[in-house]
């Protein structure tokens, strides 16, 4: 079961975040948890995307914060703004800088508990300087071998590419 963090925890800032070596494992706990637990997604390539666009907000989020500054991608923030509300302001601010990659009617479509786990697996990490391609990564573990053309290559959205 996720935990909420108390007041008292650690914040989380930018300066704070670890270099990610290899997410694999995270992303597959990720996936576990979320064909368990998620209400009304069922499909693996959109389990993909979702995760896809919670870590292209991450991102965003590790690029424009400052060293000293508390990232918004964390399950607790001293600001007292809910989660969801932080996530979707950060995608709402990559859809309109990327317009010609996000469509207008993408969105972050995962409950709160799942969003709450998602964003707790991944806020330590610093992806931006990960050692190797954390978004390769997530999409060969949610789309996997099932998903693969007959040759075993990938058919990768666009904004993937």
């Amino acid at each position: 079961m996720v935990q909420i963090r108390s007041k008292n925890e650690h914040i989380i800032y930018r300066k704070d975040l670890v270099q990610a070596n290899n997410l694999k494992q995270v992303f597959d706990n990720i996936r576990h948890f979320l064909a368990g637990n998620i209400l009304g997604i069922t499909r693996d390539e959109i389990l993909a995307e979702q995760l896809i666009f919670l870590l292209f907000c991450k991102m965003r989020d590790e690029l424009i914060s400052k060293p000293k500054d508390a990232v918004m991608f964390q399950t607790f923030h001293p600001s007292s703004i809910k989660l969801n509300t932080r996530v979707s302001r950060l995608f709402d601010d990559l859809k309109l800088e990327y317009e010609t990659i996000f469509e207008e009617k993408d969105e972050i479509i995962v409950d709160e508990k799942s969003l709450e786990l998602i964003v707790k697996e991944l806020e330590k990490y610093c992806i931006t300087e990960a050692s190797r391609d954390a978004i390769g990564d997530a999409f060969e573990i949610f789309l996997g071998p099932s998903l693969r053309g007959n040759k075993g290559q990938f058919f990768t959205p666009k904004y993937v590419v």
